[in-house]
């Protein structure tokens, strides 16, 4: 019995290692997103670039750092991340951040509006269809990455699917674990002495056969 509670307990702890793993790396990805959040003072500190509008100063798979910046410190020529009103919301890319550049601002009704357009003159010809209110900028791009996000915008048209196979295999591995771990333990050699492949009725007609051949020795 301690032996199969010491192999259960073997069997435990090789199993939870890869779930292990998998929990403390999305807990340091969330840290991380999260320290980067404060410190940039950005709802989105980390975006994707996923369109060529900003080439040839960002282009497809570049990671960009945006951080928090007031009315004042956005001015033409500055490149800010923000919800695009002229997406209609049904569009694909509704939820996804655009990055333009500053060509205008003005204040309006006491809230400032900023007129932006993509660099590339090949896909942005013309200024973006209508201004961007302040209340839908979350910042500036104060950094980037080149192309080390271009996996994610490989991957974007599933990435739904990828979060849900992810939790999945997550579930799978731990309903095993704890399935192994409280299984009933196989019942082999059933009827048979705890520490032999012998049945006690085979155990006690060995004992006569023994006892009787020791008894037939001693005669002779």
């Amino acid at each position: 019995m301690s032996e199969e509670k010491n192999n259960k307990t073997g069997n435990l702890k090789t199993l939870i290692k890869p779930v292990a793993a998998i929990i403390i790396l999305v807990s340091a990805v969330g840290v991380g997103y999260l320290s980067i959040s404060v410190y940039l003072g950005s709802s989105a500190p980390v975006v994707v670039v996923t369109s060529g509008s900003m080439h040839p100063v960002y282009w497809e798979g570049d990671i960009l750092f945006v951080k928090y910046a007031t009315p004042d410190e956005i001015t033409i020529g500055t490149d800010i991340v923000f919800h695009a009103n002229w997406i209609p919301p049904t569009d694909p890319n509704a939820n996804i951040p655009v990055v333009h550049r500053v060509i205008d601002k003005q204040l309006i009704g006491g809230e400032w509006y900023f007129w932006t357009q993509g660099v590339n003159p090949e896909t942005n010809p013309y200024p973006d269809p209508e201004p961007t209110p302040y209340s839908n900028v979350i910042g500036r791009v104060v950094f980037a990455i080149p192309r080390i996000g271009l996996p994610l915008v490989i991957l974007r048209p599933i990435a739904g699917y990828l979060q849900y196979l992810l939790i999945t295999i997550v579930a799978i591995l731990i309903i095993y674990i704890l399935y192994d771990y409280y299984k009933p333990a196989e019942k082999t050699n059933l009827g048979k002495n705890e520490n032999t492949l012998w049945t006690d009725e085979e155990l006690r007609e060995t004992e006569k056969i023994a006892k009787k051949e020791y008894k037939n020795k001693n005669e002779e």
